[in-house]
């Protein structure tokens, strides 16, 4: 699980695109922590794993709840997420349905950086058309 009630321990933004496996790379965004794909639509899952979970109950602090809303935020519009997706329930990498791919395993990320990054200029995501011919940097898995 990559969240709870109590701790959000990464940001997942459910994209219906057709490009969810290269769409972070059009965008200039940091490799996602891993991708659950549809192998036939190419719209999934994408995960960026927070390297420290954040308390998401009165024990703990606003500012890091806030700051993860507006990552969450700016990772839906950038790479088109789905605006109404509400977090809890994602598709399993490991699932015979879904094709992961794996991203580096240092792909954990915090969650200044992440908002100090390419999230600080909101754009739109690129179309499929913009994609080079090298592909995505993440590691197709079986």
């Amino acid at each position: 699980m990559i969240s709870s009630r109590s701790f959000a321990a990464g940001i997942v933004t459910d994209h219906d695109g057709a490009d969810a496996d290269i769409i972070a790379d059009l965008a200039g965004l940091p490799q996602p922590s891993w991708v659950a794909m549809n192998p036939h639509t190419r719209s999934g899952h994408i995960v960026y794993a927070l390297n420290s979970p954040v308390c998401l109950t009165d024990a703990g602090h606003r500012a890091p709840v806030n700051l993860l809303v507006r990552v969450k935020q700016g990772l839906t519009d950038i790479l088109g997420g789905v605006i109404s997706y509400g977090g809890r329930i994602i598709k399993n990498p490991t699932n015979t349905a879904h094709m992961p791919l794996w991203g580096n395993t240092e792909a954990l990320y915090g969650l200044k950086k992440t908002s100090q990054g390419p999230l600080g200029r909101r754009r739109s995501p690129p179309s499929a058309s913009q994609a080079s011919t090298d592909g995505s940097r993440l590691h197709r898995g079986t």
